[in-house]
């Protein structure tokens, strides 16, 4: 058990469904505000990083114990980094860990994690010409794990690597429902500010010898004009969406699927930062702001592949190989 949520989806071939975010430059129905917000949650340092090479695997939510859980906090505060000039290249920057207007939000409110382009440009400064080199930067990344105190529990990471003159980041969250867990808003995930996932709190039914989970998905842009919403079943099998935004460079991922009696929910976003040289670079500026125009084609997976492959050949954890049929053919990410 101890690599289960690593290989809660398998390599077998599925389906997958695609959602192409507006082409606005602001979202018509989806509140700013809301997705600039972020909940200050825990108080952890950023975690000490693995080095390039090193399989090192994080505990999975399957294999979490009440010893190395910890309680959800909220509102914890030690005070903002002084440190203007980023000596420390920051890796100790308290900055990582509170909101502002020129920070990147993360995918869930949960995750006390906020990206400046000044911490990107810091270690640009750092590297030199080492940014054309495919690098894993544990200054940037960061880990936490917490427990909800209506049972759910979270694992989250966020990474950033380096290859050919960019910044690519790998973020997620991996949520484990047990029997009794709920949360009685649900959960809202954004992969970037024209894309949103809302997942309502799942409800269980017994059926036969069959534990049925059904919940509610609401994707933003829906899906479907007449459809604003979707219902999900374990019975029905796992459920894969990839969410393609053609104005930001970040596609987001979303799994759902049962383990013995737990719901797992996974939600990933990979992202192209830019080159971190001006703040103006419109890979930044776009993933910041919302603004720009559409420019990536809605249906090809180059980004996710290009990211997916820089953290395994990173040895990076919970990366599992999947093979996919899309509208333009087969990704397979067996394929190394």
């Amino acid at each position: 058990m101890a690599n289960a949520i690593t290989r809660i989806f398998g390599s077998r071939s599925r389906k997958v469904r695609y959602t192409q975010s507006s082409t606005q430059t602001t979202p018509d129905d989806q509140d700013p505000p809301e997705y600039a917000m972020a909940i200050q949650a825990g108080d952890s340092e950023c975690a000490a990083a693995t080095e390039a090479g090193h399989c090192e695997k994080s505990s999975s939510l399957d294999n979490m114990t009440a010893k190395n859980k910890k309680p959800l906090e909220l509102g914890e505060n030690h005070g903002r980094c002084e440190c203007s000039q980023h000596h420390s290249c920051c890796h100790g920057h308290h900055s990582l860990r509170y909101p502002s207007a020129s920070t990147l939000a993360p995918v869930h409110s949960l995750m006390a994690y906020h990206l400046s382009f000044e911490h990107l440009s810091c270690i640009r400064r750092k590297l030199g010409d080492e940014m054309q080199k495919t690098k894993y930067i544990p200054e940037l990344s960061w880990e936490d794990s917490v427990t909800s105190t209506h049972g759910v529990d979270y694992e989250m990471l966020s990474e950033v690597f380096t290859c050919k003159g960019e910044f690519l980041q790998r973020q997620q969250i991996r949520l484990r429902y047990g029997s009794d867990d709920s949360s009685p808003n649900g959960e809202q995930f954004f992969g970037c500010p024209h894309q949103s996932v809302r997942v309502s709190s799942p409800v269980r039914k017994k059926t036969s010898n069959l534990i049925d989970v059904q919940l509610d998905i609401s994707h933003h842009p829906p899906r479907c004009a007449s459809h604003k919403s979707q219902r999900w079943c374990n019975l029905e099998g796992p459920y894969a969406h990839i969410a393609v935004c053609t104005i930001c460079h970040s596609d987001a991922e979303l799994h759902l699927r049962m383990s013995t009696h737990y719901l797992i929910m996974i939600y990933t976003c990979y992202r192209n930062l830019g080159t971190a040289e001006e703040a103006s670079d419109p890979k930044w500026n776009a993933l910041l702001t919302g603004e720009g125009q559409g420019s990536r084609p809605d249906k090809v997976l180059d980004l996710y592949k290009h990211v997916y492959k820089v953290a395994f050949g990173l040895c990076r954890s919970f990366l599992e190989p999947a093979r996919y049929q899309t509208p333009s053919g087969m990704v397979d990410m067996s394929i190394r």
